[in-house]
């Protein structure tokens, strides 16, 4: 830019002109006012980047370079998902849809911003003024801004971070906690000694403690369930759950006074601009039906039904609070039906396909899954090929059988040459089944197993269970050979006798945006840190967790005591188990003579496997730490992705 006349800058409010001056050799920012054709004043900000210049095709800098920018002095981001109105020192009135940015024209650094939200909790909500003039808390600069309910002077608080970048203010307005309630009860939640109250509505409700800065670590989280007394002895508080997490799930408990627990899933997760935590509220135990019928559902106890039937309409999910967790027995039936219904297990983890006392929908499939950190959940649908918990086939040319389930008096004939689809009379009774043919009996748990039936006859039963795609098929044959092409011993004995494998130590992968020249993401691939590791079958693997620490710990007593004296010592692991050290080899042995070499080492950040014989095939594939870090010169999120330890293993891997 050329200079056509001087500015002062001690003051640039005061004075405002059409154009703008930049003394670039000399200053590195500064703050312009611009007269528009309109007559208003526009703020801005001049910026400059000093870079350095490269010699073409060299990395050898030459000389200094300069990128001169021409911004707005102030930007409004609106980060909740509800849309917010802004005025700008009375003078510019806005209206931000969520993760709008605006550009403000007469905004700048010592605007004094008030905040109107018309759209959250079915009220009226208006801000306390936030001077930007005035230092926020933090490193970050954040103010909170506190709300007033119109009518009933109820208060909540936001946050507004101002970040300067390149010299302008870029002020995002954020809520540090979004609490989704999925369940049907109502809650009180807790951070510190802030309580927000959260109704029985799938919109998230905003939190914000009345000390909250983002810096501040160890914040804990607390629920209850909402108590007409309104106390605590009544309804208690939960465990704390930790909220600095980037993602977590787990389940807490909240306990009333008529002896019932509550089990909630707490369900933690970042946002993508990373200021953001919403915390899900869900039930420990839903129901989903998948079906195309509605159906009933009530707890079992002690073998008679409860009178609290609920409906779960098809295609629908509700939440389900067990009253009687210690038996965990579900009964089952179609909407309208006065029948008996099917009860099975929701205990454990499992699916099975119930018999339904109705003619024209007789089968309903239904699948209980667990996990340690959201609970259960009960799915229903309708039946479909490989649903049915047995094929059973009688390939026998003129022998019947005969079975029944373990403990039940029920029992089936299936003709010669004839097959029949089968699921559990019973799900609660014993999960086996009792053939008879020829007088002789045998039990079958359904695994993957060969047997015969009857040896001392001349014309033995040959039979096998094997999976056909989806299904479990129980077959009955005099002929051996039909036994073995089916479950085919020979080809899953093959040893493999070929394997190849292709290591990366590390690898770093840098994705750029050639036209604007920007470093857009980094991902690489680290190798682990110092493990014991064992070779097996041609695969590197790293050796349970306890032992692994168990070995460091001794490995480390061995480096300090290295002389002639100790270097054969052995060390005992546990009751049964010795470590004997020969550099970073080391040698397990058992009190039997039985011993394994591990070795200490990392494993490669990124391996394959293939292995092959004649009739078989196996590949292994293993990446270790794998990390995405965002480049771009402003982020709240630098990093997208980043290795933590397992819950489950407990390890690095």
């Amino acid at each position: 830019m050329t200079a056509h006349h001087y500015l002062p800058s001690d003051d640039y409010n005061n004075e405002t002109n059409d154009f703008i001056l930049f003394d670039w050799a000399n200053e590195s920012t500064t703050d312009r006012v611009l007269r528009l054709n309109n007559g208003t004043n526009g703020h801005f900000v001049v910026y400059k980047e000093e870079i350095e210049a490269y010699s073409e095709n060299t990395d050898e800098p030459i000389r200094k370079s300069f990128n001169i920018y021409v911004k707005l002095a102030l930007h409004l981001l609106n980060l909740l998902p509800i849309p917010i109105e802004c005025s700008i020192d009375n003078m510019e009135n806005i209206t931000l849809k969520p993760s709008e940015l605006y550009h403000c024209i007469q905004g700048n650094k010592k605007s004094i911003l008030i905040f109107r939200i018309s759209s959250y909790l079915n009220a009226l909500w208006i801000s306390e003024p936030c001077d930007l003039n005035v230092k926020g808390h933090g490193t970050h600069n954040e103010h909170i801004i506190k709300f007033h309910e119109l009518i009933t002077d109820e208060t909540i608080r936001m946050i507004l971070r101002v970040d300067t970048y390149r010299g302008s203010y870029r002020a995002s307005f954020y809520s540090p906690f979004w609490i989704v309630n999925a369940t049907d009860l109502k809650f009180q939640f807790k951070i510190e000694n802030d309580k927000t109250f959260i109704d029985s509505i799938d919109k998230p409700v905003f939190a914000c403690p009345n000390k909250y800065h983002s810096d501040s670590h160890k914040k804990k989280g607390h629920i209850r369930l909402v108590s007409i007394e309104d106390d605590e002895s009544v309804s208690q508080w939960s465990e704390g759950f930790s909220l600095d997490v980037i993602k977590s799930t787990g389940i807490t408990s909240c306990k009333v006074t008529n002896d019932r627990t509550y089990m909630v899933c707490i369900d933690i997760v970042t946002c993508s601009f990373g200021m953001t935590k919403i915390i899900t509220l869900a039930p420990s135990t839903a129901i989903i039906n998948k079906s195309s019928f509605d159906i009933e559902v009530a707890e079992n106890v002690s073998g008679s039904y409860e009178d609290n039937w609920k409906v779960v309409q098809a295609n629908q999910m509700i939440p389900y609070w067990p009253r009687y967790i210690k038996e965990g027995v579900m009964c089952v039936r179609y909407l309208g039906g006065t029948l008996s219904a099917s009860c099975f297990s929701i205990k454990d983890k499992h699916r099975t396909l119930l018999r339904m006392d109705d003619i024209e929908r007789p089968a309903l499939h239904v699948e209980v899954t667990v996990t340690d950190y959201d609970g259960f959940k009960i799915n229903f649908s309708d039946y479909k090929i490989g649903d049915a918990l047995l094929l059973i086939v009688n390939s026998l040319l003129n022998q019947s059988i005969s079975f029944c389930q373990k403990e039940d008096l029920h029992t089936q004939i299936l003709p010669p040459q004839y097959y029949v689809y089968y699921t559990w009379n019973d799900p609660l009774k014993p999960q086996e089944l009792v053939f008879t043919t020829n007088g002789d009996n045998i039990t079958i748990k359904l695994n993957p197993i060969c047997g015969v039936i009857d040896k001392e006859n001349e014309n033995p039963t040959y039979y096998a269970i094997f999976d056909d795609g989806p299904q479990t098929v129980l077959i009955f044959s005099s002929e051996t050979q039909i036994i073995e092409l089916v479950s085919d011993t020979s080809s899953t004995s093959e040893s493999i006798d070929s394997y190849i494998q292709i290591g990366l130590h590390c690898l770093g992968i840098s994705i750029i945006d050639d036209i604007n020249h920007e470093d857009l993401l980094y991902i690489t691939l680290n190798p682990t840190k110092d493990m014991w590791t064992e070779i097996r079958n041609f695969n590197i693997k790293p050796v349970e967790y306890k032992l692994n620490q168990s070995i460091e710990k001794y490995y480390k007593k061995y480096q300090e005591n290295l002389n002639e004296q100790e270097i054969n010592q052995k060390y005992q692991i546990d009751k049964n188990r010795y470590v004997q050290f020969d550099g970073d080899i080391a040698e397990i042995i058992d009190e039997e003579g039985n011993y394994v070499h591990v070795k200490r080492d990392t494993l490669d950040g990124f391996w394959v496997g293939y292995g092959f014989s004649t009739s078989n095939q196996i590949i292994h594939l293993r990446i270790n730490n794998l990390q995405i870090d965002n480049q771009l010169q402003i982020t709240l999120f630098p990093t997208i992705l980043y290795p933590i330890i397992s819950k489950a293993t407990a390890t690095d891997i």
